[in-house]
């Protein structure tokens, strides 16, 4: 353990690095750290899927800190198709969040939450899942994020 203090700042964005590449290898999806509205995106990246990780907060207990952080999954089905394809599709994206959970070595990951669409806005539906990660020490170089796949 080293002495030297590291700053909240660059140890979250290297853990929130791993952690997008990470899903990007989980699921096949864009993964991005910038939120853009569904009408910003093109069709074949919603079509496809894509995951936008934000930082939400941070909590500090005892020397040691979480990230609070928000997965937001959108996509979009074509026009005409049943909107239970939608719920089946959240489904499938919230699939990605366990399989990232389940092979995550570097940083603990807990999902605290997870809500979707209801498929009311199909034919575009979201999934939003509260995450939290950590326990990260600043005291210590930021963890290396691997994913080696779901046991």
């Amino acid at each position: 353990m080293s002495s030297a203090w590291t700053d909240i700042g660059s140890t979250a964005d290297a853990v929130l690095a791993g952690i997008a590449g990470a899903l990007q290898a989980a699921s096949g999806k864009l993964v991005t750290r910038s939120y853009r509205e569904f009408d910003t995106r093109s069709i074949d990246e919603l079509r496809t899927g894509v995951w936008t990780l934000l930082a939400r907060g941070l909590v500090e207990d005892s020397g040691e800190y979480q990230i609070q952080a928000l997965l937001i999954g959108q996509l979009t089905v074509p026009e005409g198709t049943d909107p239970q394809e939608v719920e089946r599709r959240e489904l499938a994206m919230a699939d990605d969040i366990l399989c990232l959970i389940s092979g995550l070595y570097g940083v603990g990951l807990r999902l605290r939450g997870l809500r979707q669409s209801m498929h009311i806005e199909a034919p575009d539906g979201w999934v939003a899942a509260d995450i939290d990660i950590g326990p990260l020490s600043l005291y210590e170089e930021p963890p290396v994020i691997t994913f080696v796949g779901a046991d």
